[in-house]
């Protein structure tokens, strides 16, 4: 059998070609926090509206979740130098939290609506008397915004009932998210 000497420098060259690509490629980051949420958000943004469709992050200066049923409740805003913080609690917000709450809010998306009862009786919805859990926020220009959300639309169903701000209709919210920055009730986030 015969060698072929130029079959090998092809395999070589071909071989040093492969590598020289692997290595201008650079390594391989893996994403922040920040940008899988972004990621997330944007492939479901597809098939949902938001409630604040633009409203920005930046926007943002405070935001409070309440059980109004038991006066329970949890702020975060912003400080001098536009940082997030936890007003009245000892430690630092935790960063993960202080992403994670003003973007549910920023992303908010709803299924549908339902139009507001022609009675005005909202206790089918968990919204009266007194709505299950109020999250109200204020931007940097000072307008003032309230979500109060209501019942599940159906046992082991994915969305519940919400009033947003003075809308004449009832959203019909995802649960995830808002299940997500209630947790912060009961385990605040905060870090030594």
């Amino acid at each position: 059998m015969k060698r072929r000497p130029g079959l090998l420098l092809i395999l070589l060259a071909i071989f040093i070609v492969l590598a020289a690509i692997v290595w201008l490629q650079g390594p391989q980051r893996q994403p922040t926090v920040s940008q899988r949420i972004s990621a997330t958000n944007q492939s479901i943004f597809s098939q949902f509206p938001r409630v604040y469709p633009d409203l920005t992050e930046a926007e943002l200066q405070a935001i409070q979740i309440e059980v109004p049923s038991t006066g329970q409740s949890f702020t975060i805003a912003r400080d001098d130098q536009r940082r997030w913080i936890a007003p009245g609690y000892e430690g630092a917000l935790d960063p993960e939290a202080a992403i994670v709450i003003p973007r549910t809010i920023q992303y908010l998306i709803y299924t549908s609506t339902v139009p507001y009862p022609e009675n005005g009786d909202l206790r089918q919805y968990g919204l009266a008397p007194v709505p299950i859990v109020l999250i109200s926020f204020i931007t940097i220009n000072g307008e003032q915004h309230v979500i109060a959300t209501g019942y599940d639309v159906a046992p082991g169903y994915i969305d519940f009932y919400a009033l947003v701000d003075s809308r004449e209709e009832i959203y019909l919210l995802q649960r995830s998210p808002i299940d997500q920055i209630t947790s912060y009730l009961e385990n605040p986030p905060i870090v030594p």
